[in-house]
């Protein structure tokens, strides 16, 4: 279809907006979120490809990480300190790479207050409060009026170096339980001057910096502020307080948006700033409506955000008047060119965000660049941006065996690449493992990654052979160029037992299709840390089973990103599934299985127990591999066929080798 059929299709989400003094191509816009891109706190050529490709994929604007505006606020090395003068040579590089592509981009200005580590800088931590933060534990400095003067001065200096820098505009980052949050909350702020105790007084300090902000940067630039609109704990602020918040913000003719999102660093409360595939769809707009109700007397657009990942529910928000733009972070690291994709009507092209957190939030936490599990060119577009695939100076004939994630990510960008490729795939159906990972609860939507590869080897002619066990025979046969091996790996055998044994996969499999009748008692030992075991586990609890979860580790889920740890920590719970940390399994003859702790000197009995089941790495299937390798030379082995690991390798190794041969 034409331009005309998309905008036609999607007319909101296509249109454009007068922001204040500037009007933006459509109405997306690239949500601030952490990179970890940075060298020792400065803008770096990473940082620049990070911009470039988000605002060459077609989104209107394109708001920063947070940028520190004081030292006592820098977390991490790879975070950029926006008040370093050594940046002031490297900042105007991010907006020119963005204004190159047509987009705007806004300056991000932050002060975490106690939600940070102070070993980085050495410095206390500031706060309203000596409270301590769940975060990380460290009691922080109650900021005397002293700070205060000093902190909105570094907001009004930092806003001010961003308009030098070229920036289009700045948002005041007063959400997600950071240093503003703090003040304006009642579980943080039990200060008793001018800066605590009542509403007024609570406020008081965001209100000051917006116009300290305001002041410093002319009306030819935005200005906005970011505010959660719920903070999800009892003695936190809510949706009421929050709306007038708003309000007030507003009325002050300080910023030309809002944008809305909830949550602050609490266990009940942070995973739902990053919604995972658990949850639904953008289950937060209705907060953002009732922002935008709560100041539709004043010129000011609201941003809605959180998990708007679908075209067609973007559009609605907009259309449904819920707000005046969708915000989306994960999403765009996915798929940057999830706006220009939705521009001309190619939404069948979108590579979906699939929520896992992974590559994105538990790196991050990790202190560890962004990665995507769905994208592996996220965080390293410096050299796999979209304008750094070449053609293939031969091309030539690849055959790819295996048609997992590895497999038809190399045959992907093979083609793309202008190579013949050919797909043997053993099974009956693509995806691989993750075709047994979609089957646990909650965990469907990672089937979207093998839909999208899927699509995408098919539009790009790639001839997908399904039902064809490969030999060495058979593929040199097809006198391949080079030949990808991505055969992936097996359960090992459990060996045998008084009790019944299965691996976690056939189990939940088995459980799936019928084959295995909920078990009354089950006993899952957990080797590997992640969903394998835990989404069994949801699943026999469902099925009403009782289920006990072994680990020898400290603590389970050591695997997943602890923003989706928590979460699951309750679904478990729920379902009355009993953890056993720091312990170990033996069976006896008779059938019983002995409990061993390394915290306690008694070993308990499990009786009655009628499944047991071990989740454990898998073993490479390798043997094609090895024998390819002793008869031909390009010959690239990846994924859990090199060894087992997950999605996101096996991605990563996909698109190295596509770019490669």
């Amino acid at each position: 279809m034409s331009r005309e059929s998309a905008s036609a299709a999607y007319p909101s989400l296509m249109s454009p907006l007068q922001l204040g003094p500037l009007r933006t191509r459509n109405r997306v816009v690239g949500a601030p979120h952490g990179t970890s891109l940075g060298e020792d706190n400065l803008v770096s050529d990473a940082n620049v490809a990070y911009y470039r490709e988000k605002a060459r994929g077609g989104a209107a604007i394109i708001i920063t990480e947070s940028m520190r505006v004081h030292q006592t606020g820098l977390p991490y090395a790879g975070g950029i300190a926006l008040f370093d003068p050594r940046n002031k040579d490297r900042l105007p590089r991010i907006p020119e790479a963005v204004h190159a592509e047509g987009g705007l981009v806004f300056a991000q200005l932050n002060h975490a207050g106690r939600n940070m580590k102070p070993g980085f800088t050495g410095r206390t931590l500031w706060s309203p409060s000596p409270i301590a933060s769940p975060l990380h534990g460290e009691i922080p400095h109650e900021m005397d009026q002293g700070d205060i003067e000093e902190l909105i001065a570094a907001f009004a200096d930092c806003a001010a170096r961003a308009h030098a820098a070229g920036f289009d505009g700045v948002e005041i980052h007063g959400a997600h339980g950071y240093l503003l949050q703090q003040f304006l909350s009642p579980w943080c702020n039990h200060r008793t001057d001018g800066y605590g105790g009542s509403f007024d007084n609570r406020v008081r300090l965001a209100l000051e910096v917006a116009q300290a902000v305001r002041a410093a940067v002319p009306r030819s630039k935005v200005v906005g502020m970011r505010l959660s609109a719920e903070e999800w704990i009892e003695e936190g602020i809510h949706l009421d307080e929050m709306t007038e918040v708003a309000r007030r913000v507003a009325a002050s003719g300080c910023v030309d948006y809002l944008h809305v999102s909830t949550s602050t660093y609490h266990p009940d409360s942070w995973p739902n700033q990053i919604p995972d595939m658990h949850m639904p769809m953008a289950p937060f707009v209705e907060h953002a409506a009732a922002i935008k109700a709560a100041v539709k007397d004043f010129p000011v657009a609201v941003i809605a955000v959180g998990r708007i990942h679908e075209p067609r529910i973007a559009e609605s928000v907009i259309a449904d008047g819920k707000a005046d733009m969708v915000a989306m972070a994960r999403q765009l690291i996915a798929d940057p060119h999830w706006p220009r994709k939705v521009a001309e009507n190619r939404t069948a092209e979108i590579r979906a965000c699939i929520a896992c957190n992974q590559g994105c939030v538990g790196r991050l936490a990790l202190g560890q660049s962004i990665r995507c599990v769905v994208n592996p060119a996220a965080g390293r577009e410096k050299d796999w941006g979209s304008w750094t695939l070449e053609p293939a100076a031969r091309p030539g004939r690849v055959v790819v065996v295996g048609a997992g994630p590895a497999g038809l990510e190399a045959a992907r960008v093979a083609a793309l690449r202008g190579h013949r490729v050919t797909i043997l795939e053993k099974a009956a159906s693509v995806g691989g493992q993750v075709n047994d990972a979609i089957l646990a609860p909650g965990r469907a939507d990672f089937g979207k990654l093998v839909r999208f590869l899927a699509a995408e080897v098919e539009r790009l002619g790639v001839e997908v052979r399904l039902s064809t066990a490969a030999s060495a025979e058979s593929v040199l046969a097809m006198a391949p160029d080079a030949v990808v091996v991505a055969t992936g790996a097996v359960q090992a055998p459990v060996g045998e037992s008084a009790v019944r044994a299965l691996d976690a996969v056939s189990a939940l499999k088995q459980l799936t299709n019928g084959t295995l009748a909920p078990p009354r008692h089950a006993v899952i030992v957990d080797e590997i840390g992640q969903y394998q075991a835990y989404g069994l586990a949801e699943a026999l609890a469902a099925a009403g089973s009782r289920v006990e979860l072994v680990t020898a580790k400290p603590a389970i889920a050591w695997q997943i990103p602890q923003v989706s740890v928590i979460p699951l920590q309750k679904r478990l719970r729920k379902g009355r599934v009993q953890i056993h940390a720091a312990s170990t399994v033996t069976v006896a003859d008779d059938g019983t299985l002995r409990l061993k702790s390394s915290l306690r000197d008694a070993v308990l009995a499990l009786d009655g127990v009628d499944l047991l089941v071990h989740a454990r790495l898998p073993v490479p299937e390798d043997r094609v591999a090895r024998e390819l390798r002793a008869r031909m030379k390009a010959v690239h082995v990846i994924g859990d066929c090199a060894a087992p690991r997950g999605a996101q390798e096996a991605m990563s190794e996909g698109h190295r080798v596509g770019r490669l041969v």
